[in-house]
């Protein structure tokens, strides 16, 4: 059972195994003015998914979670991030893991731009309304740019690392 995270102040995530989408939604994770209160937030969100205490889950326990890996350093500088912004983006992704490590599930970043090019076709050019639209098109029906984010690490994350949980 995979499920795919979008990592942010609103995380998206999507949850099934390849062919069998079972559902998503959306995370509102406390303001990063208070990276203590987001980080911990997103522990609590995640330690219930993975121990498939998520009501909307429906008992069941991923198995494996991919999500969007953290921009690279020099990328942060070049796009002038803000300080604020990088370090929740490692944070949130650093939470990840530790919920991962802690109930002994596999976890895989990907780069969003390696995503949207193997999933979408391109890696550029596409902005929150049309990586929404193109998952309506493809049936799903994401809540907002961020889960329709979570779809397309999901179809990536069935295709490329665990295609042979379709018989699962």
């Amino acid at each position: 059972m995979i499920l795919a995270l979008d990592l942010s102040g609103r995380c998206g995530w999507t949850l099934g195994t390849p062919g069998d989408y079972l559902g998503g939604g959306v995370v509102a994770l406390p303001p990063i003015i208070q990276p203590g209160r987001m980080f911990n937030a997103l522990m609590d969100w995640m330690c219930d998914a993975l121990s498939g205490d998520r009501p909307e889950f429906l008992g069941i326990r991923p198995t494996f979670v991919c999500t969007e890996a953290p921009m690279e350093l020099p990328a942060m500088v070049r796009c002038h991030m803000r300080t604020v912004d990088a370090y929740q983006q490692i944070g949130l992704a650093a939470v990840v893991d530790c919920a991962c490590e802690r109930y002994g599930v596999d976890c895989r970043q990907v780069p969003v731009l390696e995503a949207r090019r193997e999933i979408l076709g391109k890696s550029r050019g596409w902005n929150k309304e049309s990586i929404v639209a193109w998952t309506r098109d493809q049936d799903f029906d994401p809540v907002d740019d961020n889960e329709a984010d979570s779809i397309v690490i999901w179809l990536y994350a069935c295709r490329f690392w665990r295609p042979k949980d379709a018989a699962a």
